[in-house]
C-alpha cells in the first residue's frame, strides 16, 4: 500500500480488517494496523482513525488510540470500528467512504497520516486457524485463513465477525484474551481442537480448561461438548491432515443464497432510514423528547400580535394621536408578546436531561451479558459530555469489559472523539435541547435467569403445550414479553405470576413465525406517526413508543445472532429464549449524571430442551447428512444452533 502524506518516522506496514478480511455491517469489527517506529526516539502519543467521504470531508467522530513505540519497534494498533452497510463492499468493490489514520506524539515531533486503500469485504463469519507468532505454516494453504494468537481481541464485544476457530496448541494469551475466547464460545462460537505435533490433543491450562476433553472420557472422545450456546469438537488429526472434504464436513461456515447464474448473492444491506436500521431507532427516540407545546395558543397569539402591529399601529397613527403614544403602544405590545411567547413556548417547563435506550443482550454464562445498545442522550444544558459505563469516581484499576461507542448514520463531522476498549468513553459537545444518538457495546453483569422447562410440546404432530418457569429473584426485572425459538420457528409466550413468586411463561394460542421472516426487517418496523395539525412530530408517551419498537428490536437481535446469510434451525435438543424487560440499572451509562433513564432490554439465552428419542432421530435425519467416509472423528451434525 502507498501511504498518502507519508512521514518516514512512522511506517504503516500492514492493515487487516476483521479476522480474515471479511466483515459484517451493523456491528463492531476489529481493524489491525501494523506500524513501525523508524526513528531512534521513543514514540509516545496517539493514533487517530477517521472516516471521510468522497470529497475528503470528515464524518462522525474519530477513534483515538494511545500508543508507545520504542525505537525501531514494530507493533499492532487495534481499532474496534462500527461498520455501517455502506462501509462493507462486495467482492473487490470500493466503498463510497475511506478511512484515514493520523498520528502525533506528545512533543509533536512525529506527525503524519496514511490513507487505507482496502475496504472490509462482506462475508460469512470468519473461519480461522490460530497460529503462534513465527509459526512456519503459510496462511490460507488449507482453505483456512491464518490468525496469529496476538491478534485475538481482548473482549468478546469485537468477536461478532468470528464464526469458527481451529486450534492445535496452547495460545500465548493474556488474561483478557483468554476470557474473551471463553465468552465467545459461550455466546455461540465453535472450536475445533486438532492434534498437536506429538499426535495428541494439547493440554490447556485451567483458564482454558473447557477446551480439554472430559477427564473420565475414554477413546473415542465425545465428538462435541456444549458450552452455553457454543460447542467444542475434537478431531483425531493434525493441521497437515486438513483437506477440502474435512472442512466441508465440519464447518458451519455458510455461503449466501445463490443467484440465477449460480453466484453467491450479497447479504441484504440496510441503509439510511430503512426498516429496523440503527437510525430508525434514533428517529423514534425523537418522539420522546419533542416538546409538548400548545400550538393552538401559540398560533392564536401570533395572529393577535400581527393584528395589533398592523393594522393596529396604522389605525392609531391615522387618528392623529401623539406619536409618542403610538410608539409606546407598539413597544409595549412587542414587550408583552415577547414575554408571552417566552413563557408559552419555553422548552424546559416539562423537560429534563434523559437517556432513552434499546438493548439486546446475549448470555455469557451466569449473570454476565454481551450487551449492544442504541441510545439517545437528550440534554437541556449545552456542554461537553463524557459518556461511559465507568463512573467519574472509578479507580484507575477498575474496568468494564470492552466498552465500545459509535455514531452511525452521521454524514457530518461530530465535535467529539471516541476511545474504545476497557474503560472506553465517548466525549462529545452537545447543544442545549438537542438529542445525541449513539450505539454502544459492553460486557457487563445483569439479571441471572435460570429457566426450568416444565412442559415442552412445540407442536407439529400434537397441540402446542409449552410452560417454562423462571424462579424468583430479587435482582431480575419484570418480564414484559417473551418468545421461544425451536428449530426455525418462534412462538410467543405469555408471562404469568408463578406460585412461588417467580414467573411462568406459557404458550396460550396462535401459530409460530419463522426466524427468517422475523429477522427480515420488512414489515417489522412501525413507522412513526406523522406531523400534527400545526406541523412537527407528535409527541407520544414513552411506553407507547417502546411498544412499537418491540418487533424491530427482535428483528435486529435475530440479525445480530445470524449475519443474514441464511438462518439455520436450532438443534432438536436446544431452544432459545427471548425475554423483554425494562432496562436493568447495570446497563445504564454512569456518565453523565442525569435525571432520567428509560429503556427496554431483550435478553437471549439458549436452554436445553427435552427431546423424545424418536423426535431427535427424525430431526437428525432430516437436517444433517451422514459424514463422508474417512471422517469418523466428525460428529454427525444435528443442525447448528447458532
Amino acid at each position: 500500500m502507498i501511504p498518502a502524506g507519508t512521514v518516514e518516522a512512522i511506517e504503516v506496514v500492514d492493515t487487516r480488517w476483521g479476522f480474515d478480511g471479511t466483515a459484517r455491517s451493523e456491528t463492531f469489527v476489529p481493524l489491525h494496523v501494523l506500524v513501525r517506529n523508524n526513528t531512534p526516539d521513543q514514540f509516545i502519543g496517539q493514533f487517530t482513525l477517521s472516516k471521510h467521504d468522497a470529497l475528503g470531508g470528515t464524518t462522525g467522530a474519530p477513534l483515538n488510540q494511545a500508543a508507545v513505540l520504542a525505537p525501531e519497534q514494530q507493533n499492532w494498533i487495534r481499532f474496534p470500528v462500527y461498520l455501517e452497510s455502506g462501509d462493507v463492499v462486495d467482492g473487490n468493490g470500493q466503498s463510497n467512504w475511506n478511512w484515514r489514520l493520523r498520528w502525533s506524539d506528545e512533543s509533536r515531533r512525529q506527525t503524519g497520516g496514511y490513507r487505507l486503500t482496502t475496504s472490509p469485504r462482506r462475508g460469512p463469519p470468519a473461519r480461522v486457524l490460530l497460529l503462534s507468532r513465527g509459526d512456519a505454516a503459510s496462511g490460507g494453504s488449507f482453505g483456512i485463513s491464518i490468525l496469529h494468537d496476538e491478534l485475538f481481541p481482548a473482549s468478546v464485544t469485537t468477536c461478532d465477525a468470528l464464526g469458527e476457530v481451529f486450534l492445535d496448541h496452547v495460545p500465548r494469551w493474556q488474561d483478557p484474551q483468554r476470557r474473551a475466547f471463553i465468552d465467545w464460545i459461550r455466546r455461540g462460537g465453535r472450536v475445533h481442537v486438532l492434534h498437536d505435533t506429538t499426535g495428541r490433543h494439547p493440554r490447556f491450562p485451567t483458564s482454558l480448561g473447557i477446551l480439554n476433553p472430559p477427564q473420565d472420557a475414554t477413546p473415542p472422545l465425545p465428538p462435541r461438548l456444549d458450552h452455553g450456546s457454543g460447542e467444542i469438537r475434537f478431531h483425531s488429526r493434525g493441521r497437515s491432515d486438513i483437506d477440502a472434504a474435512f472442512l466441508t464436513a465440519v464447518s458451519a461456515r455458510r455461503a449466501g443464497p445463490k443467484t440465477s447464474n449460480g453466484e453467491t448473492a450479497a447479504a441484504p444491506a440496510f441503509t439510511g432510514l430503512s426498516n429496523s436500521s440503527d437510525t430508525s431507532f434514533f428517529t423514534r427516540f425523537k418522539q420522546m423528547t419533542t416538546p409538548d407545546h400548545n400550538w393552538l395558543v401559540i398560533f392564536a397569539l401570533a395572529g393577535l400580535y400581527w393584528l395589533l402591529l398592523f393594522p393596529g399601529g396604522l389605525v392609531l397613527g391615522l387618528k392623529r394621536i401623539d406619536y409618542r403614544v403610538v410608539l409606546g403602544s407598539i413597544l409595549a405590545t412587542i414587550l408583552v408578546f415577547s414575554l408571552a411567547f417566552s413563557w408559552i413556548g419555553a422548552r424546559a417547563y416539562d423537560e429534563a436531561t434523559v437517556v432513552n435506550s434499546l438493548a439486546t443482550a446475549r448470555h455469557l454464562g451466569g449473570n454476565r451479558w454481551d450487551v449492544q445498545q442504541w441510545s439517545a442522550l437528550f440534554v437541556i444544558d449545552g456542554d461537553t459530555y463524557t459518556i461511559s459505563h465507568t463512573g467519574p469516581d472509578a479507580s484507575p484499576g477498575s474496568t468494564v469489559g470492552g466498552q465500545l461507542f459509535a455514531v452511525p448514520g452521521s454524514t457530518e463531522k461530530i465535535s467529539g472523539s471516541i476511545v474504545n476498549g476497557f474503560n472506553g468513553r465517548f466525549r462529545v459537545a452537545i447543544a442545549p435541547y438537542t438529542l445525541r444518538p449513539f450505539v454502544h457495546r459492553v460486557a457487563v453483569t445483569g439479571p441471572q435467569w435460570d429457566p426450568q422447562v416444565i412442559e415442552w410440546r412445540p407442536g407439529k404432530r400434537s397441540p402446542i403445550a409449552i410452560k417454562i418457569q423462571l424462579p424468583p429473584s430479587n435482582d431480575t426485572p419484570s418480564v414484559r414479553s417473551a418468545w421461544v425459538q425451536h428449530g426455525s420457528q418462534i412462538l410467543r409466550l405469555t408471562p404469568r405470576p408463578g406460585g412461588d413468586g417467580g414467573v411462568v411463561l406459557v404458550h396460550s394460542a396462535g401459530a409460530g413465525r419463522t426466524v427468517d421472516s422475523l429477522s427480515h426487517p420488512q414489515g417489522n418496523f412501525v413507522r412513526p406517526r406523522g406531523p400534527g395539525i400545526f406541523g412537527g412530530n407528535q409527541k407520544q408517551p414513552v411506553d407507547k413508543v417502546y411498544e412499537g419498537l418491540v418487533d424491530p428490536l427482535l428483528s435486529r437481535t435475530l440479525r445480530w445472532i445470524d449475519p443474514g446469510f441464511k438462518t439455520e434451525p436450532l438443534r432438536p435438543d436446544r431452544m432459545r429464549l427471548f425475554l423483554l424487560t425494562d432496562l436493568p440499572k447495570t446497563f445504564h451509562i454512569k456518565q453523565p449524571q442525569r435525571t432520567g433513564y428509560a429503556g427496554r432490554a431483550l435478553f437471549v439465552q439458549d436452554v436445553t430442551a427435552p427431546v423424545r428419542a424418536e423426535t431427535a432421530r427424525t430431526s437428525h435425519q432430516e437436517q444433517a447428512p451422514p459424514p463422508p467416509p474417512g471422517h469418523a472423528d466428525i460428529a454427525a451434525r444435528g443442525g447448528s444452533h447458532r
